[in-house]
This record gives structure tokens, C-alpha cells and sequence, in this order.
């Protein structure tokens, strides 16, 4: 007797239930019955044994487990996926259960050949029990499947459940936290406009506080210029007619003086600028400027007020000078202010405070300076700053420069035994008759060198101070032959104000050639030099080359 599954388990699953009967299997002389409408032959061999000791009440069937633990519950599995793993598994049991009915049809056909009546009763009650079991397996297998369709269905809406409900939760969690976080942004805006009146208060405060204190201080000046001109009103009425025959005569004189000032300084231009020509042509400009704008505005009331007024102010502003750079700026304004301002009332004042200007930082820097190297770069930076609107400026602060410190040029050549030698080289005279001792005129000195570094080594855009000017002091320097022992001490503490101001900057603008200069102020020294200065300028050069070669920087303000 012989069963196709594909038939037993077809997708109709009434027809399933029918049994097929396909004929009587062929035999061979040794009694084993081969099943050829499997995909591979079934070949059963039966003896009298197996025959005696087959047992009827073993169903493979209480054995078999079908594995559903490979279906994933995945919330994206649809159930046709789970249709078609269960046609699978059905499929399979359902083929090791034909093999089984197989088997129990060749023991029948077996038995049937000795005992052919009682055989054929048995097998067609087999056959009847066969079938039973077969419907009630199919029976059994479809409640399961539904079972576990109704089972997965479940699962699969309280997964659903679940995720929905994971989301809302997020969704809730998300809204919750995006309204902290607007709280918190909307208390920090509040903060940050709290902050701001708070400012805005202050400030206002302060400016109505210095409001207050500059109406004070207009009307201090209203009050001290109204005692002033009551004073001078009955000097002008007297003076009047005696300045204007003198200020005839001083234009006219002056005028010829400037047109002959103006031919030699062409004559001389023509010639080769050395040191000596450089120092006598700065004390010409200082002389002219004495005598065209400082001795006529002495005679004039007027311009003299102006000029003092202005002075103070400008004065002031320089004295209050830091390293920060708003408050520069702030200081640049007030002073251009002042000389534009001079300027308009008459041409001679302005050059009158451009020169008292120069005064003042080269004084200034003549006190801080050497204390502190770094505190020359304001003052430095001012200057250049007010160059630019003030090209006048240049050629006065460089004069100032060189009458305080004629190591800038350097011309140095003059007899210390001398009085007029010592005052030409900056030495100043005390109360006593004396002049200042070493250690006093070289911290001096030092401290208004360090400015003229400052001013010809800042790399600012559009500075009318190039570092040319600088490289033409060194190497001027390195050139001078000095017998006197001091003014070769002053010549090393000159050499090292370079070397930490300005050596880096040298090096970096021209190179290879800028190094070689730092090298010759080295051998300029050299070892057997004796005293505190020659030392720290060893060791000046020894600092400026180390950090040479460890790496290339900027040194600045």
C-alpha cells in the first residue's frame, strides 16, 4: 500500500484528507517491497522477524516535536512568513510519517502471503486505523496551527501595544524635555536682559558722573581763563602796537631766514649723510623751531594761552598712557582733537605742541622706559599714530630722540673733560653745578634708546619709522672706534637694549644678513671685555641666538 504526501497535504486542505491508494508495490524474489514515487526509493526488507516483533503501538508521531523556536517574533514578521515555516514543518513531519505508514503496509503485505484470508481482514481493519490516525494527526496539526496563529496574533498586538505605548512615552519624555529646556532658555534670556540693564545703568551712571565732573572742570577753565583774560586785557591794549611793528619785522625776517634754512637743507641733502651731518641737522630743526615758533609765541598772549591749554590736556593724556590698546586709542583721539584744534587757530601752534609733544614721550620714556622695556611700545605706538595725520611729527620726534640720546644717530664725538661735551651727549646738570653720576645718565639713556627701538622695529602698516633706521644705528655703532672706557660701557648697555628689543625683529626682516648682525654685535663685545656691562651683553647674545635657533617667533607689543 503506498500514500502520496504531496497529496495528503495539498493547499486545499479538504482534499487533503483523502487517502490515495496507488496500487500494490512490485516485489522482488527477496521480498523487499521498493516504493518508486518517492523522490528517493524507499526500500523496506522484511524477514519473519521483524514480521513477529513489530509493535503496533509506537507512533513516531508521539515523538516528533515541531520547532517553532526558529520564528522570530519580530514585529515586522507578517504572517504569511509564518504560513509558509509551518507548511514547512508540517511538510516534513508529514514525510517522516508516509515513511512510517510505508514500513506498516510492507509488515501487512508481508503477513498476508502465509496468511492470506486472515491477512487481508487485518490489513483492510489496519488500513481503516491507519486512516483514523492519519485525520486525527491532520485534525490535531490544524488546531495547532491555529493555536499558535491565534498565539502569534496576540503576541504580535501586544508587541504592537507595547511599541505604541514606547512611543508615546518618548513623545511625552520629548515634550517634557523640550519645555525644561525653553524654561531654562527663557530664564537665561532673562538673565542676559537683566544683565544688560544692569550695564546700561551703569554706564549711564558713569557717563552723567563724568558729565558732572567735565562741567566742573569747563567751568574751573571758564572761570580761570575769564581772571586770565581780565589780567592780560590791559598788557594787550599796551602791547598792541609794539607786537604788530615787531611781528612785521619777524615775518619778514623770518621768512628770509626760512628761505635761507630751505637752500642749505637742499645744499646738504645733496651731500652723504653721516652721523655728524645728521646730529648738526637735527639741531638746526630744534634751532629753527626756537626760534620761528617758540620766541613769537611767547610775545602772544593769545597763542600763548591756546598752546598752554592745549599742552596740559596733551600732557595729561601722555601721562595716563597703559599697554591697552582701547585706552590708546581713546588717548590718540584727544590728542589729534588738541592739535587740530591748534592748528586752526594758527599753523605756528600746532608746530609749536607737535614739538612739545615729542618733548614729553621722549621725557617720559627717559624715566620708565629703562625700568621697564615693554612700557616703550605705547609710547612708541602713539607716536606713530599721530605721524600719519602729523608727517611733521617725524622729523621733530627724531630731533627730540637725538638731542636726549645721541646714541640713536650715534654721534658721539665730543671731549667729557668738557662741559659742552657732557651736555651734548645728555648728561644732565644738578642743582650743585654737578653732573648726574654713571649709573643715572645710563638708565637714562637706556630708557630713551629703548623707545627709538620700539618706534623703528614695530611692524605696523603705513609707520613712517622703517627698520632701516635701526639697522643704520647698530651698524653705525658696531663701527665706532671708542677710546673713553665709559662711552664704551655705554656702547655695550646700547647694544643689549637692541638685542632684547629689537634683535628678533632685525633677524626676522633680514634674515640670514639680520643674523650676521647679531653675530657682529657678539664679537663686538668679545670675551675679553671686563665689567657688568660687557656682561649682560654676552648674555644678551647668547639668549637673542638660542632662541634664534630653537624657532622663529614674533616679538612685539
Amino acid at each position: 500500500m503506498r500514500f502520496f504526501v504531496d497529496d495528503l497535504f495539498s493547499d486545499d486542505e479538504d482534499a487533503a484528507q483523502d487517502l490515495k491508494a496507488q496500487g500494490t508495490p512490485a516485489s522482488d524474489e527477496s521480498g523487499v517491497f521498493v516504493k518508486t514515487e518517492l523522490s528517493s526509493p524507499l526500500v523496506v526488507a522484511l524477514d519473519d522477524h521483524d514480521v513477529d516483533a513489530y509493535a503496533y503501538d509506537y507512533d513516531t508521531e508521539d515523538s516528533d516535536v515541531y520547532d517553532t523556536s526558529q520564528i522570530i517574533p519580530d514585529a515586522q514578521t507578517s504572517w504569511a512568513l509564518y504560513d509558509r515555516e509551518t507548511r514547512i514543518a508540517v511538510r516534513e513531519a508529514a514525510l517522516l510519517k508516509a515513511h512510517e505508514v510505508d514500513k506498516v503496509a510492507g509488515l501487512v503485505q508481508a503477513w498476508a502471503r502465509d496468511q492470506e484470508a486472515q491477512r487481508r481482514a487485518k490489513e483492510e481493519s489496519e488500513w481503516q486505523t491507519i486512516s483514523l490516525h492519519l485525520e486525527q494527526v491532520s485534525l490535531a496539526q490544524r488546531q495547532e496551527d491555529e493555536a499558535m496563529k491565534a498565539a502569534w496574533e496576540a503576541r504580535t498586538q501586544a508587541l504592537e501595544l507595547a511599541v505604541d505605548e514606547a512611543i508615546s512615552t518618548a513623545e511625552r519624555n520629548a515634550e517634557a524635555r523640550k519645555q525644561r529646556l525653553l524654561a531654562i532658555e527663557a530664564e537665561k534670556q532673562r538673565r542676559i536682559k537683566e544683565a544688560e540693564e544692569e550695564s546700561r545703568r551703569l554706564i549711564l551712571e558713569e557717563q552723567r558722573r563724568q558729565e558732572e565732573k567735565a562741567a566742573q572742570e569747563r567751568a574751573r577753565i571758564q572761570q580761570e581763563e575769564e581772571r586770565r583774560a581780565a589780567k592780560l586785557a590791559a598788557e594787550e591794549k599796551r602791547e598792541a602796537d609794539e607786537l604788530q611793528a615787531q611781528e612785521d619785522t619777524r615775518q619778514a625776517q623770518a621768512a628770509a631766514e626760512a628761505a635761507q634754512a630751505e637752500e642749505a637743507r637742499r645744499q646738504q641733502a645733496a651731500l652723504a649723510s653721516g652721523p655728524k651731518f645728521e646730529a648738526e641737522q637735527y639741531q638746526r630743526l630744534l634751532e629753527e623751531v626756537d626760534v620761528q615758533v617758540k620766541q613769537p609765541i611767547a610775545k602772544d598772549a593769545k597763542l600763548k594761552d591756546v598752546c598752554l591749554r592745549a599742552k596740559m590736556v596733551i600732557n595729561r593724556r601722555i601721562g595716563t598712557m597703559t599697554g591697552s590698546t582701547q585706552a590708546l586709542k581713546v588717548i590718540v583721539q584727544d590728542i589729534h582733537r588738541e592739535l587740530t584744534r591748534a592748528g586752526e587757530t594758527d599753523p605756528r601752534c600746532l608746530r609749536w605742541l607737535l614739538n612739545a609733544t615729542c618733548k614729553k614721550v621722549v621725557t617720559q620714556a627717559r624715566r620708565e622706559a629703562e625700568a621697564i622695556s615693554k612700557a616703550a611700545y605705547p609710547m612708541a605706538l602713539l607716536t606713530i599714530l599721530l605721524v600719519k595725520p602729523f608727517p611733521e611729527l617725524k622729523d621733530l620726534f627724531l630731533a627730540r630722540l637725538a638731542k636726549q640720546c645721541p646714541w640713536t644717530i650715534p654721534y658721539v664725538d665730543y671731549d667729557l673733560s668738557m662741559e659742552g661735551g657732557r651736555k651734548a651727549l645728555g648728561w644732565k646738570a644738578k642743582d650743585n653745578g654737578r653732573y648726574t653720576d654713571f649709573e643715572t645718565y645710563a638708565r637714562e639713556q637706556k630708557g630713551v634708546f629703548t623707545l627709538f627701538i620700539a618706534v623703528t622695529t614695530i611692524d605696523l602698516e603705513g609707520s613712517a619709522f622703517h627698520i632701516g633706521l635701526c639697522w643704520r644705528t647698530i651698524s653705525r655703532l658696531l663701527n665706532t672706534q671708542l677710546e673713553n672706557d665709559e662711552l664704551r660701557k655705554m656702547s655695550y648697555l646700547m647694544l643689549e637694549a637692541f638685542l632684547q628689543l629689537g634683535g628678533p625683529s632685525i633677524q626676522e626682516a633680514y634674515g640670514e644678513l639680520g643674523r650676521q648682525l647679531l653675530v657682529v654685535c657678539g664679537a663686538y663685545v668679545g670675551q675679553e671685555a671686563v665689567g657688568s656691562e660687557a656682561s649682560r651683553l654676552r648674555i644678551a647674545v647668547e639668549n637673542i641666538e638660542g632662541r634664534a635657533s630653537a624657532a622663529k617667533f614674533k616679538f612685539g607689543p
